[in-house]
């Protein structure tokens, strides 16, 4: 009984690392497929912006991310609500990319996928700044 549980990540005690590898994945599949160019250096931007912005808050140390996280999350509905897709996908990554850093080394993977999508994109955050994550089709606004 406890494998098929464990199957669905019940009692797994590497299940949260194990969501967020797959979840990341899964997203930057998505956002491949249904975003231009535009779209994804607003949404590179809004993962680097507010990454950063948690980190300098917390010092760095993951132990203190609840708070950041509790805004982003907050920040995540507001653009689900609102059918914010660039927004929601920059936030989404960034959610799960502050409890991959909370799990430490079994989530390395979900940090290493995004941390590719962000280097992927960087020549276009160095050249174009995400201030505003306008982006092409819905102009959103950056967390």
């Amino acid at each position: 009984m406890f494998a098929w549980l464990r199957r669905f990540g019940i009692g797994d005690p590497d299940g949260a690392a194990k969501t967020l590898n797959k979840d990341a994945v899964a997203i930057l599949d998505m956002i491949h497929g249904l975003h231009g160019a535009e779209s994804l250096r607003a949404i590179a931007g809004i993962i680097r912006d507010a990454r950063a912005e948690v980190h300098e808050r917390s010092l760095g140390n993951p132990e203190f991310y609840a708070t950041g996280l509790r805004v982003l999350t907050d920040k995540n509905s507001a653009a689900r609500r609102s059918n914010d897709q660039i927004t929601w996908s920059g936030l989404t990554l960034t959610i799960i990319y502050l409890k991959a850093e909370m799990e430490g080394p079994k989530a390395a993977p979900a940090r290493a996928s995004i941390d590719t999508f962000l280097s992927e994109w960087q020549h276009a955050l160095d050249d174009k700044p995400a201030q505003d994550g306008s982006a092409d089709a819905g102009g959103a606004s950056s967390a």
